[in-house]
């Protein structure tokens, strides 16, 4: 009597840029997007616009540092699919190698944002001649 295994389940997260965001069903991909998503540094990103200021003169330009930061994610995971699918053999092994890596890399590019964005930034340099770059904030975050 043969083992009877259960389902996967694949992880699809709707989108209004990318419609169906599908991140397939390896369970520890999932675990490492979900170790991450959940976290209260991530779910700030809910908060930030992508767009800074923009959306006082546009009002519909509300995407959010969260909702891109999750395109990026799933964009990585099509490009190492789609790039794993035509790479040589030993090539293939480098991607499957680094894969989950990059998809995280790429999940958080855009962690150390403050509010409004780029904004933020510009207006703590003229406060105080020097100020962190959203890069240095993302460091201090992830390593912490």
């Amino acid at each position: 009597m043969a083992e009877k295994r259960k389902p996967r389940k694949t992880w699809i997260i709707t989108d209004p840029i990318h419609q169906v965001m599908n991140f397939g069903t390896e369970p520890k991909l999932r675990a490492c997007l979900t170790a991450v998503i959940d976290t209260r540094t991530f779910q700030r990103l809910r908060r930030i616009s992508q767009l800074g200021l923009t959306s006082y003169i546009f009002p519909g330009a509300t995407h959010s540092r969260f909702s891109h930061s999750l395109g990026a994610a799933y964009l990585a995971r099509s490009v190492l699919l789609h790039l794993r699918e035509r790479a040589e053999e030993k090539n293939r092994k480098e991607i499957d190698e680094h894969f989950n890596d990059v998809i995280i890399a790429a999940l958080l590019h855009d962690v150390g944002h403050g509010p409004f964005s780029h904004s933020f930034e510009h207006v703590l340099k003229k406060a105080y001649k020097w100020a962190p770059e959203h890069e240095d904030w993302a460091h201090t975050l992830i390593s912490s």
